[in-house]
């Protein structure tokens, strides 16, 4: 899933020399509507796609730890991993039995890029129904991308929606 997310990033940034690739962006559906279409540059496309890209290698690398605690330790009853980021635990996360309950293997491999971009990136909140909530879920993700591009592009949880979306799109399109 991680590499088709960078295989579309790679699609609008390509050729090398091309000035369209802002068009690229903008005309993007999927892109746009979890990493915000206004005022992106090149340079934050291309941010977009390295985050993604390193995902990708850790994946591809096979060096996780990955270690499975009771759901008891999580902090809510609905947690799926956690992940403290940094550079004290790069190759390490916590999986917790709620993982194991999500219907595909398409929902479970997101959940780990999710918390892989964790090493860099904390969840982000957003103002909604007059609550502050933490962006979890594809209609909180696109609002964040939508009121806060820049933030969205620094939001492990819209990456997860957005290499869940690529992936979706592109096993509909085989049909």
């Amino acid at each position: 899933m991680a590499k088709a997310g960078v295989d579309r990033l790679d699609y609008i940034l390509a050729p090398k020399r091309s000035k369209n690739k802002k068009k690229r962006w903008k005309n993007d559906k999927i892109a746009t509507a979890y990493f915000g279409s206004r005022q992106a540059t090149v340079e934050q496309i291309k941010a977009v796609r390295r985050r993604l890209k390193r995902a990708h290698r850790r994946l591809a690398d096979r060096k996780l730890n990955i270690r499975l605690l009771p759901q008891s330790r999580a902090s809510k009853s609905s947690t799926n991993g956690h992940n403290y980021g940094g550079p004290i635990t790069p190759r390490r996360f916590v999986l917790f039995p709620n993982w194991f309950k999500k219907k595909s293997k398409e929902e479970k491999a997101a959940i780990i890029i999710h918390e892989l971009l964790h090493d860099w990136f904390i969840d982000h909140k957003i103002k909604d129904g007059g609550k502050r909530k933490t962006v979890y879920g594809s209609r909180l993700a696109k609002k964040l991308a939508k009121e806060k591009p820049r933030t969205a592009r620094r939001n492990p949880e819209n990456y997860e929606q957005f290499t869940f979306a690529v992936w979706d799109f592109i096993k509909n399109r085989a049909k």
